[in-house]
């Protein structure tokens, strides 16, 4: 029997290279269809509503659209959904 837990971080810091990294985890999940689904549940599980700002908006910065936008163009992403 599997046993499943996830730790969301809290807290205000934000990490600008961990932002960098991940934003480029869910391009290549999002976009490039590239990855492993772990790793973006990963992403969008464990960190702080902070460090997900920061990490789309590096997202936005480096690709120059959101994330958001990428995911209502292409082929829905089963794990990332946005009205």
């Amino acid at each position: 029997m599997g046993l499943v837990t996830a730790f969301r971080h809290v807290g205000d810091e934000i990490n600008p290279k961990l932002a960098q990294s991940e934003a480029e985890i869910l391009h290549d999940a999002v976009k490039e269809k590239k990855g492993s689904y772990e790793e973006t549940i990963r992403v969008l599980t464990t960190r702080s509503r902070t460090q997900l700002v920061a990490t789309f908006n590096r997202y936005r910065e480096i690709h120059g659209t959101s994330i958001s936008k990428v995911q209502k163009k292409g082929t829905p992403h089963p794990f990332i959904s946005f009205p």
